[in-house]
């Protein structure tokens, strides 16, 4: 049963991680729109607002792979793997 609970943790933490992060994108997505329409209304040329995408784009690109790419679930993935082919071996 401990197994299983730390196995409920691990899931609860994911799930969280994911679902920040997808609240930080919609944020973004409505922020960075409303800041290109006003940057489009104003027609003055200068496109301030793709400034401010790009800034928080490489911060939602950064949550992003912290969220999908997490150094230690790849970790975990590559430590399963060689155990398996260990287990393997043994048999």
């Amino acid at each position: 049963m401990p197994a299983q609970d730390a196995l409920l943790a691990r899931a609860k933490r994911r799930a969280r991680q994911k679902t920040g992060f997808y609240s930080h994108a919609i944020i973004y997505l409505l922020v960075i729109g409303c800041l290109l329409l006003i940057d489009l209304l104003q027609g003055r040329g200068i496109n301030w607002a793709y400034w401010s995408a790009m800034g928080w784009g490489v911060g939602l690109l950064s949550h992003g792979a912290v969220t999908f790419f997490d150094g230690a679930g790849l970790y975990e993935k590559v430590l399963a793997h060689e155990l398996k082919k260990l287990q393997e071996q043994e048999r």
